[in-house]
């Protein structure tokens, strides 16, 4: 299992570099154009392929927060995709998938917020990203759960797409920060690192929702 390990290891690193490069030529990019529907691809493939094998890696060396990493950028990638390809024809499958990511994520949000609680009851600083990340789970969840029925076209689908895919964004962001802040000697508490990317990155998507509500390009 060591030599699986040692072999998954790097495949997550490089999944994650090429996510957060082609991310980063999203987030830049015009929207829409050809260059960045090809840019968007790798990231998407790239971002689901680092979660997978996240997710592979927390089995073999049991750890369950990066468990719940995985199943969080997974299921933003994933539905970040859904709501932009939700206009073509849904066989039982398409319309299945979706779901089953956000029956996953409730249950990775419970245990953020039950684990996050605990943290903060000790006064531990980590708990409250704990908390911001169950929190942000539960509000994305609560869009999905309305559009199950009726699914998003059109301005809606767009903004639920860049909220998604940016929200995959900031978890490739955060494991970069996080990985090499961790090499100096930075009189910052660790929680920090964790939460900047979602800070610096949350207003963008706030503005950028607002644009596309509006019509316009974002």
């Amino acid at each position: 299992m060591d030599k699986l390990f040692a072999i998954l290891l790097p495949l997550h690193i490089a999944g994650g570099a090429l996510g957060l490069l082609a991310g980063t030529g999203v987030m830049i990019l015009r929207k829409g154009t050809p260059r960045h529907r090809l840019m968007g691809r790798i990231f998407q493939y790239a971002m689901i392929f680092s979660a997978l094998i996240a997710l592979a890696l927390s089995v073999i060396n049991p750890n369950a927060f990066l468990f719940l990493i995985g199943i969080w950028t997974l299921y933003l990638a994933g539905t970040g995709y859904h709501y932009i390809t939700a206009h073509r024809p849904q066989g039982r499958w398409r319309r299945s998938w979706p779901r089953m990511l956000s029956a996953m994520m409730f249950t990775a949000a419970v245990v953020f917020l039950i684990w996050g609680i605990r943290l903060l009851i000790v006064q531990k600083g980590f708990g409250l990203v704990m908390g911001v990340f169950g929190g942000l789970a539960l509000a994305f969840l609560w869009a999905d759960w309305s559009r199950f029925r009726t699914p998003a076209v059109g301005r809606a689908a767009t903004r639920l797409h860049l909220q998604r895919m940016s929200g995959a964004y900031i978890a490739a962001a955060t494991a970069f920060l996080v990985v090499n802040a961790g090499r100096l000697d930075l009189p910052v508490p660790g929680f920090v690192f964790w939460l900047l990317p979602t800070l610096l990155v949350t207003p963008w998507i706030i503005a950028w929702s607002r644009r596309v509500d509006r019509g316009g390009i974002f």
